[in-house]
This record gives C-alpha cells, structure tokens and sequence, in this order.
C-alpha cells in the first residue's frame, strides 16, 4: 500500500507521548467516571488522566484505564460506516495472531453511534476478541489529532508513540506493530 504523509509514524517526546496516551485513555469509552477517592485502581499512583472507567462495548466489563499503563498498547481508531475500516478490521485481526502477547489492543468507534458499531463489530468476526469503546464525543479522537479513520496508534510500555493514518493490510499493520517489541 502507498505510504502518505499522514501514514509516517510521528515521534513525539516522552513526555508528550505520556500526556496524549493519558488523554486517549481518559476519554475512552461510554461511559466513564471522573476519578473519585472510592475507586480502587489497578495502578492508584497513575496519573489522573489515566484514572477512568469505561464500559467494553464487546463485553459490557467495566475497563480500568490505569490498566494500559506501562504497557504496550495499540489504538485502532475506526467508524461504523467507514469502507476503509471494513476491510483493515480482517487485517488486524488477522495480524493479532503474529503480535507478541503482551500487545493490549484496544478499538475507539466514532462519528457513527453505539448501535451501528456494536453492529459493525459483530459483522466482523474477530473484532469481539479484543475490547471496543465508541469515543460519543470525539474528544479521544481529537487528543491525537485523527482527523480519519481508520488510524493506529501504537504507544510502547515507555510512553512512546507512533500513528499511522489510511488502511492497512495485514503485513503492514505485524511490521508497524513490531515497533513496540523494539523499546
């Protein structure tokens, strides 16, 4: 598949990578709680931003966001009536089987609704495998500036991340992902 500019893996700081992973992971899911001193988090020393708890639109589990930190993570950002995403949902899972097993993949559904993304989930076989949000407000969307879909996001257990915009095959996304297993 031809590269575009958008598709170049951007670099960020560590810091800054920190702060965006936070905001994707803040945001995530339908609905989330604000943090409260009641809750028992998975990682309690998080920062606040990673501090939420999200409905799996997959599983219907509460998802803890202090679970994704410091720990390799891949972000599929994709909408229900996306062509694109229709045909990069077989590559991703059918690529997941060559992820090392550590890789946390996590699915952000957006400009659609719950309802047509619990469809297109279902319409695809393997997406059920691992967890979905729908993102009802964008606001995860636009903390990493995704301006289409469907867009990976991969974020190393160090807080570094690389994002890659347009469709992909298989063998693209095992050679994007194999990043993580390099930090």
């Amino acid at each position: 598949m031809k590269m575009t500019p958008m598709s170049r893996p951007a670099r960020l700081t560590r810091r800054t990578a920190v702060v965006v992973a936070a905001l994707a992971v803040a945001a995530c899911g339908s609905p989330a709680t604000e943090p409260t001193a009641d809750v028992e988090w998975a990682n309690p020393d998080a920062p606040d931003l990673f501090k939420f708890q999200a409905t799996d639109l997959v599983s219907g589990e509460q998802i803890d966001g202090t679970d994704l930190l410091y720990k390799d993570v891949v972000l599929w950002f994709w909408a229900p009536w996306c062509p694109i995403c229709d045909a990069e949902a077989g590559a991703l899972v059918n690529a997941m089987a060559e992820f090392p097993d550590d890789v946390i993949v996590l699915g952000i559904a957006g400009l659609g609704d719950v309802a047509t993304s619990e469809t297109f989930i279902d319409d695809h076989p393997g997406v059920e495998g691992f967890p979905n949000i729908y993102d009802d407000d964008g606001s995860i969307w636009e903390g990493f500036r995704v301006t289409g879909q469907p867009t990976l996001v991969l974020i190393n257990q160090d807080g570094e991340s690389q994002s890659y915009s347009g469709g992909y095959g298989k063998n693209d996304i095992v050679e994007k992902v194999a990043w993580l297993a390099e930090g």
